[in-house]
């Protein structure tokens, strides 16, 4: 009889430090406060984002969870992959 299917644990807690995997391959420390996620989600909706701090998408930018198209906030895969992990 086969194991039932399980979903894979997250990688790390949602607001918690952990680590994702860039397109270089290496991981990644990160560190997202509550509102910081809260801004990660608001850019994932797609909706206008200027309520988020410009200190908010600065980091966000740095870890190369969202990036800037156009003078628009965009997630980006890792982003989102960060955001599945959170629930």
């Amino acid at each position: 009889m086969r194991a039932p299917l399980r979903r894979p644990a997250a990688p790390f807690p949602c607001g918690a430090a952990g680590s994702i995997n860039g397109h270089g391959g290496m991981a990644t420390q990160i560190e997202l406060s509550e509102i910081e996620l809260a801004s990660l989600r608001e850019v994932a909706r797609g909706f206008d984002q200027r309520g988020i701090p410009d200190n908010h998408s600065r980091k966000l930018i740095e870890l190369r969870l969202i990036y800037k198209l156009l003078g628009s906030l965009r997630i980006t895969s890792a982003g989102r992959r960060h955001l599945a992990s959170c629930g």
